[in-house]
């Protein structure tokens, strides 16, 4: 399938560049663990959003959790339709690394092979992840090649964020069809909030 232009996000305003104080900085964290995308009593079902979803048993976006039964699986729209799933972690979080899978219950099989993420920390301001020495180039991350086998990828530097966006750009659908199928966990510490999300250098609100 082919990529889509803007990393698969085309039609959305947003152009978002965080301040340096964002990204940047000495937020590490002394054990990185996953935070608790597989336990709804850490992380509960309604911090899970999507864009879209396939059908009535799809619209479960919590079935995101990884390793779980489910997945969430987008609706069949056009191939550079944007699409997200996102995640509100309640409080501020220093996330080092993400993973993700692909839909194992899945009739024909589904994954995302490349993706984007956002981060805000209030969801007011979004910024995309730089790319690691490329200042304001947008990170690609490559994702999965089958339904269930966890790939990870480490956010370098450490993101501070309450709240993630997946945007998928490569999906995988047997079906030739244009749906993204994702499973997540993030992997990072709770931080406590320090003052108010620097406002980026250009902000529009996404679509």
């Amino acid at each position: 399938m082919r990529e889509c232009s803007r990393h698969g996000i085309e039609g959305s305003s947003t152009h978002c560049i965080c301040s340096d104080d964002i990204n940047k900085g000495p937020n590490i964290c002394r054990l990185v663990q996953a935070v608790g995308l597989y336990d709804e009593a850490r992380i509960s079902d309604e911090a899970f959003t999507a864009s879209s979803a396939k059908n009535e048993r799809f619209k479960r976006t919590f079935d995101a959790r990884l390793n779980g039964p489910g997945a969430w699986v987008s609706d069949n729209l056009n191939s550079c339709d944007i699409q997200w799933l996102q995640i509100d972690l309640s409080v501020l979080h220093i996330l080092h690394r993400i993973g993700t899978q692909g839909c194992k219950s899945c009739t024909q099989e589904k994954w995302v092979s490349k993706y984007v993420v956002r981060h805000s920390r209030d969801g007011n301001y979004w910024c995309f992840f730089e790319n690691y020495g490329a200042r304001n180039k947008e990170k690609v991350f490559d994702g999965n090649f089958d339904t269930d086998s966890i790939v990870r990828n480490d956010f370098r530097p450490p993101l501070v964020a309450r709240m993630i966006r997946i945007y998928p750009i490569v999906p995988y659908d047997a079906s030739g069809k244009y749906r993204s199928a994702l499973r997540v966990e993030l992997y990072g510490c709770k931080q406590m909030p320090v003052g108010k999300q620097a406002p980026p250098r250009s902000v529009s609100p996404f679509s």
